[in-house]
């Protein structure tokens, strides 16, 4: 769903997708609370309890190829390794991927 808020009311664990790529994956608690992915924190800051700040843009056609984080383009946090693909890190029991967790 698109609609977080009803994500929240049913879901247990949530899977936050971006250019058609897992980029973040947790407990419901975990991403209301504490989300990861510097693309997690745009879609809860875009929230209307937030003030609607989405200044991300739009997420790329998935004609596109990548071979760094498809994120990496509209990121605050982004690093020169960005350029690469970063590879799913496991915390506990999340699922993140972004180089800033992969070390």
């Amino acid at each position: 769903t698109h609609d977080l808020s009803f994500a929240k009311e049913i879901g247990d664990r949530i899977c936050v997708m971006y250019a058609s790529r897992l980029v973040e994956e947790c407990s419901a608690k975990e991403f209301f609370e504490y989300p990861l992915h510097p693309y997690s924190k745009a879609l809860l800051m875009s929230q209307p309890k937030y003030g609607l700040k989405c200044d991300i843009g739009f997420a790329p056609p998935k004609e596109v190829e990548f071979y760094g984080c498809p994120f990496a383009g509209s990121c605050p946090e982004r690093k020169d390794e960005c350029s690469d693909m970063p590879p799913v890190t496991e915390i506990g029991q999340r699922k993140v991927r972004c180089w800033k967790y992969a070390h």
